[in-house]
């Protein structure tokens, strides 16, 4: 992975989109000031022939299931909200000068390699019935098995990847 620095203030995501995809950062546009800068991102890849998406959930701490892979994770540094890559909670770059990480993770970035999950792509990942609008949906973390989910699953609080795991989370508060 190429190790690209920051330059000026509220630009840590351009910097480590740059970074992830080994990039110089004249190619990589200031997304931060985007109104929608998820979407922004996921128009550069398309741009740039890159078969990625960025998916984005809100968490506190890296769920176990991402572990081994390179993520992009948001959170607060230095008083301003700042991006890193991580593997796991190991810090792989920090593309501000400091290279002293997050204070306090607040949101976790995954790029789904469109090429490997082709077969799956616009299926609901629960239903397995076609989705087109998954894109749009709101990730999250479930708080049971750590499992990123949609937000419209089962007919719950968007807490639980499924009804078991609700279920199961339910059953251990009543013990």
């Amino acid at each position: 992975m190429m190790s690209v620095q920051q330059r000026g203030p509220y630009s840590s995501l351009r910097a480590a989109v740059a970074s992830f995809f080994e990039r110089p950062l004249r190619d990589v546009p200031a997304f931060e000031h985007a109104q929608d800068w998820r979407e922004e991102v996921n128009v550069w890849l398309r741009e740039q022939r890159i078969p990625s998406r960025l998916f984005v959930f809100e968490a506190t701490r890296v769920p176990t299931a991402l572990s081994s892979c390179l993520i992009l994770v948001f959170g607060v540094a230095r008083g301003g909200y700042h991006c890193v890559i991580q593997q796991g909670d190991e810090l792989v770059h920090d593309p501000h000068a400091s290279g002293d990480g997050l204070e306090r993770i607040t949101h976790v970035g995954v790029f789904a390699d469109l090429d490997a999950c082709a077969s799956q792509r616009n299926r609901d990942p629960f239903t397995r019935q076609p989705d087109t609008s998954l894109g749009a949906r709101r990730l999250r973390l479930c708080d049971h098995c750590d499992a990123v989910h949609s937000s419209r699953v089962g007919g719950y609080a968007t807490q639980f990847c499924s009804r078991t795991c609700a279920d199961e989370a339910r059953a251990a508060v009543r013990a």
